[in-house]
């Protein structure tokens, strides 16, 4: 049983940290890759039962991950954050407040998020066969402040739904039940960060706070860091 629960729980993560810079790239494109830390969600066993207790427990990991991101307007850009065993997420970035990254001009910058992903899976796990279906909506605004032409500080407010749904295919003969669905909606999440840029490459610095509470689960804050390299053209 034990087994089984390991992994599953491999499969149920939730990125922490953004590391989304306030600027967007301009006319052109980038890719940032780096450690970030992950909300791992696993389900609860009742010892008593021996069945699934309704609940799932929350720790926090570190995951390796990439984003790529695609200016296609001075003010607009599309992205893409892949992370093993979470959901991909693909969304939009609007600046409103500011030049973008390619103007390396000092003063406010503030911009907008949108990104949403979905993912399936299906496995054996020591003889049992699981299939699993995640979904995640993300919203994030970023305010940030650029000193000169390598150096940029930020803060993000982020807010996330996120779903995910499965079934045992062949459940133990104790359990009640061969589906469990469980829902985080308004996961709330602060960071603060620094972006170091020189030339075409940067370094990315983050820290994150993150209040998460799942379907009949006690609330969890979990905390975070991220460090990164980043690269334009």
């Amino acid at each position: 049983m034990c087994i089984f629960l390991v992994g599953c729980a491999q499969r149920m993560k939730l990125p922490i940290n953004r590391g989304v810079s306030p600027e967007v790239i301009g006319v052109g494109a980038g890719l940032s890759m780096g450690s970030s830390g992950v909300a791992h969600s696993s389900l609860d066993i009742d010892s008593t039962t021996n069945d699934l207790s309704g609940s799932v427990s929350t720790s926090v990991v570190r995951e390796s991950g990439y984003d790529i991101q695609l200016g296609v307007a001075r003010q607009f850009e599309a992205f893409a954050k892949f992370m093993s065993e979470t959901p991909t997420l693909y969304g939009v970035k609007v600046q409103f407040w500011g030049l973008p990254k390619k103007e390396k001009q000092a003063g406010h910058k503030m911009t907008f998020t949108f990104a949403s992903g979905s993912s399936t899976d299906q496995y054996d796990d020591s003889g049992i066969e699981i299939e699993l279906a995640s979904k995640v909506q993300d919203y994030s605004f970023i305010y940030g402040y650029r000193f000169d032409e390598k150096h940029l500080v930020y803060s993000s407010l982020s807010i996330t739904d996120y779903r995910f749904k499965g079934k045992i295919k062949n459940p133990p003969l104790a359990f009640t039940t061969s589906r469990f669905s469980y829902t985080a909606k308004s996961i709330k999440t602060l960071a603060v960060g620094s972006f170091h840029d020189f030339s075409v490459i940067g370094m990315n610095l983050e820290v994150a706070l993150q209040k998460l509470k799942f379907t009949n689960s006690s609330e969890k804050t979990n905390f975070s860091f991220l460090y990164g390299l980043n690269f334009s053209i």
